[in-house]
């Protein structure tokens, strides 16, 4: 007997799913004593966030200071180790930040994370003296923000629908090919419909495929059944 909702394989003597705890009953089959496959009373070990946000804030904070200390005995100024502070402060808003609350919104998170990406894109060009960041990174950097956060939100706080949303995005990603190409051409003097013609077709036809499994009941119940949606 397998469990309904996951799949996992459960014994004669099963109550619930070891898993996702859905109760192991069906109305044609009698229940049966015996031991279960699992041990009882297992479970998962938890670690304190407190903890984990402590390491890694103690982590990220010896490297930072690690290179500023090196780059600053050897050439005696902030030159490289600025860019490695830079990605780490980036890293640690994506990784760590969420930790530090409990009940944190993920689309604040989500647009803090785009803003620490156009931070240290910004650092790049105006370290390396470029002239790429509001023609090229910025745009991009926000265009995926808003996708994700937009994303995000839908699937947040929209329950129903799940095969639209999945369509949207593929529409959205599709889109952003062309974009990304766009910018690029313009930003370094190239010539268009080179590569995002082929990721763009792609995604076109997943988002099709999304959105007819939307749209024909039987065909989304089907999916629903193989994918557990």
């Amino acid at each position: 007997m397998y469990c309904a909702n996951c799949g996992v394989e459960l014994g004669e003597g099963e109550k619930s799913c070891p898993l996702c705890g859905l109760v192991a009953y069906h109305p044609d089959m009698p229940k049966q004593s015996g031991e279960g496959l699992y041990p009882d009373g297992f479970a998962p070990i938890k670690v304190k966030r407190g903890y984990v946000k402590l390491f890694f804030s103690f982590f990220f904070g010896i490297a930072a200071g690690t290179c500023l200390l090196i780059d600053y005995l050897i050439s005696h100024r902030i030159g490289w180790s600025g860019i490695v502070l830079m990605s780490l402060l980036t890293g640690y808003v994506l990784l760590v930040l969420p930790l530090w609350f409990k009940k944190g919104n993920w689309i604040v998170f989500l647009s803090l994370d785009t803003l620490a990406v156009e931070l240290l894109l910004l650092y790049l060009n105006l370290h390396l003296g470029g002239h790429w960041f509001l023609s090229y990174a910025f745009p991009i950097a926000a265009m995926y923000g808003i996708i994700l956060v937009t994303v995000t939100a839908l699937a947040i706080y929209v329950r129903r629908g799940v095969f639209y949303l999945m369509a949207g995005s593929s529409f959205a990603l599709a889109g952003s090919m062309m974009l990304v190409e766009f910018f690029g051409a313009i930003t370094f003097e190239r010539r268009m419909f080179v590569w995002s013609l082929y990721p763009t077709a792609a995604l076109g036809a997943l988002g099709i495929f999304w959105l007819l499994a939307g749209i024909i009941k039987p065909f989304g119940n089907m999916l629903r059944k193989r994918m557990f949606v």
